[in-house]
């Protein structure tokens, strides 16, 4: 990294040891807490790197948006686990982990009509809106606050180089699901056991409820205030997630960057631990 034309040396990358003895949850999940704010500091610089790519700046728009909003998402994630938030904390992580699978996918195939579906099908709510604003004015019960919605989406067309007739409401199913995205780019497991899981937190279903909000006693149920404490293994998943992501960004975006390096050692430490992790919970479970 350079200041001023002078190189600064990156600051030593601290993980705790992998090797080290670990006999208790508390143990393993102060020790995957410790590294996260590393991590937080990664995102944030892989979101300042320049661009040394040849590409659209609409597309650069697209894959910056995207790294931007992991880093955001992953930041806000760790605020809540570490006050203990960790059921709303899921729910962004959910956001999060559809960010970092359209981040990988768009990074690995770097097609140009991906991108353009990608674009179109965002762009569609705004011409839905648009449309219904239409409709009012034609039945006379628009008002200002609607002329200004208007104009802020042709403004938010115009940027990315579209006008309102180049869009349809139809264009939302352009991009295809997020399944056919995580599938084509191998990350169907991480879909099915991260992803569709925390979609039940988004939504809001009874599983929910169950685990994290109702307390059954003597077959009625009591409404639980408290909030849940972390739990290591969401953390270490959406970690390993997020890294993913945000060094097939770096690897894109600015090939040779030293973050890449960094990112790569934070990833390998992740993913050690959620197998020690893993064989830890093995071990101690009881029936």
């Amino acid at each position: 990294m350079k200041y001023n034309g002078n190189e600064i040396p990156a600051r030593p990358l601290q993980l705790p040891p992998i090797d080290r003895t670990r006999n208790t949850e508390a143990e393993f999940k102060i020790d995957i807490m410790s590294v996260t704010p590393e991590l937080v500091g990664s995102l944030k610089t892989t979101c300042l790197l320049i661009p040394q790519i040849e590409l659209e700046q609409k597309y650069i728009a697209v894959l910056m948006g995207l790294m931007v909003r992991i880093y955001k998402i992953y930041d806000s994630f760790v605020f809540l686990m570490n006050h203990n938030r960790h059921e709303i904390a899921l729910l962004i992580g959910r956001s999060g982990g559809e960010t970092a699978i359209d981040l990988t996918y768009l990074c690995s195939k770097m097609e140009k009509s991906d991108f353009d579906s990608f674009i179109k099908s965002s762009l569609s709510t705004g011409k839905k809106i648009y449309d219904e604003i239409e409709k009012d004015k034609k039945n006379n019960t628009h008002n200002n606050i609607h002329d200004i919605m208007q104009s802020g989406i042709v403004k938010e067309f115009n940027k990315v180089g579209y006008k309102i007739e180049d869009i349809d409401w139809s264009d939302r199913n352009c991009y295809g699901t997020i399944f056919d995205r995580a599938k084509k780019c191998g990350m169907e497991r991480i879909y099915n056991y991260i992803f569709r899981n925390l979609s039940r937190m988004t939504h809001g279903n009874l599983s929910e409820f169950l685990e994290y909000h109702l307390i059954l006693k003597d077959g009625l149920f009591y409404p639980n205030p408290n909030f849940a404490l972390p739990q290591a293994a969401s953390i270490e998943g959406f970690s390993i997630l997020v890294t993913h992501a945000a060094f097939q960004y770096a690897k894109v975006m600015a090939p040779g960057s030293e973050i890449i390096g960094r990112l790569i050692k934070i990833y390998d430490w992740f993913r050690k631990m959620a197998e020690l992790h893993e064989t830890f919970f093995i071990t101690n479970s009881t029936d």
